[in-house]
């Protein structure tokens, strides 16, 4: 189980799994899951790849109550 912090009460994570290594998943936290954002990470994610790799990009939206 993951332990939230202070007086949050989820976890905001953006995720992107690398199926050849999964060593180099790449996973951050945010304060909110925004447009901003979701933007960052995409330039996060683009930092990390070379633009000959192809990406699937999968958006999901899951809110799990304890």
């Amino acid at each position: 189980m993951l332990e939230t912090t202070g007086n949050r009460s989820r976890l905001n994570l953006i995720g992107a799994l690398n199926l050849s290594g999964i060593g180099a998943t790449i996973v951050s936290d945010y304060k909110s899951i925004n447009s901003e954002n979701i933007v960052r990470f995409f330039c996060n994610l683009r930092d990390s790849y070379p633009l000959e790799h192809k990406l699937h990009i999968i958006l999901w939206l899951s809110r799990i109550s304890p």
